[in-house]
């Protein structure tokens, strides 16, 4: 076989693999951002759909210009949508989850024992 073609199998199947876990752990995150906010319909499965469903209309509003601030508020409103709450809890469920992503970053650096002021 062609190496050529190989490589380009092997960083595909990677990108794919990064793509879902990407989504994965961002749908993650905002679970928990629900559920520290206390969401009544808090599941993981819902935040999964939020999270693909937001990330399909961004990337196809991405194109246009300020289409990834209108896909920032197609987003809320998904988060909206989805569990019943106001533009309000549904931004700050959007903000909990980028804290939740932020602490789990600083508590990674700690237990690995690399040097936090080296990136700051």
């Amino acid at each position: 076989m062609n190496m050529d073609i190989m490589g380009l199998d092997i960083t595909l199947i990677h990108h794919i693999f990064y793509f879902f876990m990407t989504l994965l752990f961002s749908a993650f995150l905002l679970h928990i951002g629900t559920g520290l906010l206390g969401f009544e319909k808090k599941k993981l499965s819902r935040a999964i759909t939020v999270v693909i469903l937001g990330n399909i209309v961004l990337f196809a509003l991405s194109f246009y210009p300020f289409g990834v601030l209108l896909g920032f508020v197609v987003f809320l409103y998904l988060i909206k949508r989805f569990y019943t709450v106001g533009w309000i809890k549904s931004f700050l469920a959007f903000l909990m989850s980028i804290v939740v992503a932020v602490v789990i970053a600083l508590v990674l650096f700690i237990a690995l024992g690399l040097s936090i002021s080296y990136y700051l």
